[in-house]
């Protein structure tokens, strides 16, 4: 890849360099090592003598098929470092920020890793060592001096062929098929003709080397090309026909997380305590009120009501009676209890003085005492207090109508 950056290179037959980024490698193409392909065609080549299984040989070239070099792959790209151009330099308008230049060289070699795997619950791999080895085909490019002569790779005693060793043959095509794979993501190259605009030309734009918010390759892109690469090696376990992926005797740790329910019978019977503690508290609060009240209530709206009426709460809830209305702010702050009414004239029974308990203000209520005649409905209709016949047309549903 070449990244042109940023990432707008020039080569040496551009008419107005000045047009462009200041990073400007010669060569577009990513791989240094070039391939040549031999002439598949025998006809004009005298045939060969018989071989042994009696197959006349074609008199094919003897480098068909041979592997010589391994391309060598040269990465440059262009930083943004974040820093402004100066006023004057003759790059600030168009590019705004100080690009550095990087370049950097991959050779593929045989390597010993050491892998951690893990299984939570997906699989992970995480590297422990990295040895290299040797490069893949141990062969150097040689040229007359420029770029456009033909390169050459030497030593040819160093070039792997089918016929000497098949395993190693195999080896070697089997990893240049993995290099093919990455040099085709990282070929091409990412032009910005401007601080704005991006032109891409290459497929490394859907690998993780690039930064999709900015358009830039990865701060370390050097280390971030061999992970890649690593990581689609790894992929060759999953293959079963490879020998890479033949099954090994390993230490394997497994876990697994699932919810587990432990009995602590302290921690049950601190909980219960505390629950029937709480209970027996309440009960003793009840019953100390029932005893000093006298009486035990409920929740009916018609015990609601007998207990609510006082002349003073019904002054004072003037205007508010649907609920709808404004609540009047006299009764908002007014403090009220719940006790015995003091009347200026109580009246009197058979059984002597007969008092009223409801809710009122602090002023007109007093504590409730228990033993004292309060007027109760049921002893009052009763004919205990009071005669029966006055309360009675109260008392009977035709003769009360509520009018709204």
């Amino acid at each position: 890849m070449t990244s042109r950056g940023p990432h707008s290179a020039y080569s040496s037959r551009d008419a107005s360099p000045d047009l462009h980024a200041p990073y400007n490698p010669f060569h577009d193409p990513i791989e240094l090592s070039h391939f040549s392909r031999p002439s598949l065609d025998a006809q004009d080549r005298p045939a060969g003598e018989p071989t042994k299984e009696g197959v006349p040989d074609p008199g094919y070239s003897a480098s068909l098929g041979v592997f010589e070099s391994e391309p060598v792959l040269w990465i440059g790209y262009a930083e943004n470092t974040t820093t402004r151009y100066p006023e004057d330099s003759p790059y600030a308008k168009k590019w705004t920020w100080v690009h550095e230049p990087k370049i950097f060289k991959c050779i593929m070699h045989h390597t010993n890793y050491t892998f951690e795997m893990r299984y939570r619950p997906t699989r992970n791999a995480t590297l422990k060592q990295r040895e290299l080895l040797f490069p893949l085909i141990n062969t150097t490019l040689s040229s007359k001096g420029n770029y456009d002569s033909a390169l050459t790779p030497i030593p040819d005693y160093a070039f792997i062929n089918s016929q000497s060793n098949i395993t190693t043959y195999k080896l070697a095509a089997a990893y240049h098929s993995m290099g093919a794979m990455l040099r085709s993501f990282l070929r091409g190259d990412i032009e910005k003709t401007s601080d704005t605009f991006i032109i891409t030309r290459s497929d490394i734009s859907e690998t993780r080397l690039m930064d999709g918010r900015t358009s830039y390759p990865q701060q370390n892109l050097m280390e971030a090309v061999q992970n890649l690469f690593e990581d689609i090696l790894l992929t060759l376990l999953s293959e079963l026909n490879l020998v890479a992926a033949e099954t090994q005797a390993v230490k394997c740790v497994k876990s697994r997380t699932m919810i587990v329910h432990i009995y602590l019978p302290s921690s049950l019977w601190i909980g219960y305590a505390m629950a029937v503690a709480i209970t027996l508290a309440s009960i003793l609060v009840g019953s100390r009120a029932i005893y000093q009240n006298g009486v035990a209530s409920d929740t009916l709206f018609s015990r609601i009501l007998v207990t609510t009426r006082n002349p003073t709460l019904d002054r004072l809830s003037v205007g508010a009676c649907l609920g709808g209305d404004t609540f009047p702010k006299e009764l908002k702050e007014t403090k009220l209890r719940f006790g015995v009414l003091l009347e200026e004239e109580p009246r009197e029974g058979p059984l002597g003085r007969v008092e009223h308990y409801c809710f009122g203000t602090r002023g007109e209520t007093k504590n409730i005492v228990k033993g004292h005649n309060y007027a109760g409905l049921r002893r009052y209709v009763g004919g205990e207090e009071g005669d029966v016949d006055e309360k009675k047309g109260l008392l009977e549903d035709e003769d009360v109508a509520i009018r709204l």
